[in-house]
């Protein structure tokens, strides 16, 4: 678990100082290859490497909403790495059962 944390922690950073999230990027953070990593990540999430970097960005799009860091969706689905506001707003309302709209 301590692992799984951590490797949270490092996605956020990325996500934080804009750079692009890869899993081959996250596997050599991680000194894994990327099937290692995947099989790592989905024995303790039973997520594959991409769904579970986006539910990390997910919830931290929670906290930035409810931390009021932007403004407008569009500026959180950008800085958050997801190239339309609208895919960004339906993956967080079927996530969380609540529009990011409603925050704002």
């Amino acid at each position: 678990k301590i692992w799984l944390q951590e490797l949270e922690n490092s996605i956020e950073q990325m996500i934080e100082s804009r750079q692009e999230i890869t899993t081959g990027l996250l596997a050599q953070k991680n000194h894994l290859s990327e099937r290692q990593l995947l099989r790592k990540i989905r024995e303790q999430t039973g997520l594959t490497t991409q769904k579970f970097v986006q539910d990390v960005k997910l919830r931290l799009a929670y906290r930035w909403v409810e931390e009021k860091k932007y403004k407008q969706i569009k500026e959180l689905s950008e800085a958050l790495g997801f190239r339309s506001a609208s895919y960004f707003s339906s993956l967080f309302q079927a996530r969380f059962g609540k529009n990011p709209r409603d925050f704002f």
